[in-house]
């Protein structure tokens, strides 16, 4: 269950240069807290190790085939670190809250809810062992702090789930638009070999019949018998070109359809392939 990922959320910009900034400046809170130099080492190690991980783990995706792992390695690290005992530990809980909205961004709500509790529960249990009693209050400071990194991860989730499904709608809208323009171009391309085979290949029929007519009238010593002969000769010619020519203005798939027929065609099959209900109105 914990192991569960959402398909893969861009994680915005902003969120890695608060990544980065908090742990500059709450590391170096918490160091300074610590009352040795073995102590202030150890933390800087750990806090350059939870850098590490979120730069070649998180930010790569490569977490996502085992986010557990990923995940309990960060708690740990940054438990380990709330286990120093420094003077300004509300520092490094500041680091879990960060790794909170992390996983709220990436993950089902479930999931995020198990991990977030996962780490208010050890932020707790650190937190009154040792304060004792006195750090109840932090605890339920912490408490309402855990909650809102919640949200707001959640909400960043949401927001980039919305803007990729706007993108997917965008670069479908444009692919809709260059298909209607290629099925107008094809229209229109129709539109002029009906022209073509109705009228001007029709007279030059016509034309040559006429020609043909002409020369077996004539003589072949007939002085116009010549011109006569090779003016049918062209127009048939032209004939021929001209059937080529309408051949392929007119593709053998959409010879037999109109605009309206190879749109609605177009939408029904836009539509049963995306699960979308979609309904053509033409005038």
């Amino acid at each position: 269950m914990l192991n569960k990922v959402m398909d893969r959320v861009r994680v915005p910009h902003f969120l890695d240069i608060a990544t980065y900034v908090s742990m500059a400046a709450m590391s170096l809170l918490g160091i300074s807290g610590l009352p040795s130099l073995r102590s202030q080492l150890l933390a800087l190690g750990l806090v350059i190790l939870f850098g590490f991980l979120y730069r070649y783990a998180f930010q790569s995706g490569r977490y996502e085939r085992h986010s557990s792992l990923y995940f309990g390695a960060q708690v740990l690290i940054l438990g380990l670190l709330f286990l120093l005992g420094s003077n300004n530990s509300d520092a490094f809980n500041f680091l879990f809250l960060i790794l909170c909205i992390h996983i709220a961004v990436v993950s089902i709500a479930k999931v995020a809810v198990l991990w977030i509790a996962l780490c208010f529960g050890v932020v707790s249990l650190i937190t009154l062992a040792t304060r004792g009693m006195e750090g109840l209050y932090a605890v339920v400071f912490y408490a309402i702090t855990f909650v809102v990194s919640g949200f707001f991860g959640y909400t960043i989730q949401q927001v980039e789930r919305e803007r990729d499904r706007n993108q997917r709608l965008v670069e479908e809208l444009q692919a809709t638009q260059t298909k209607l323009q290629q099925l107008a171009v094809v229209e229109e391309r129709n539109r002029l070999a009906r022209d073509l085979h109705d009228s001007v290949k029709q007279q030059v029929y016509a034309i040559s019949m006429q020609l043909g007519a002409a020369r077996v009238l004539l003589d072949d010593r007939n002085q116009a018998y010549g011109p006569v002969t090779e003016a049918e000769r062209l127009a048939k010619q032209a004939g021929a070109e001209l059937t080529t020519l309408i051949r392929e203005l007119r593709p053998s798939g959409l010879e037999h359809k109109t605009l309206d027929t190879a749109l609605r065609e177009y939408v029904t099959q836009w539509s049963r392939q995306n699960g979308i209900a979609a309904d053509l109105k033409l005038n």
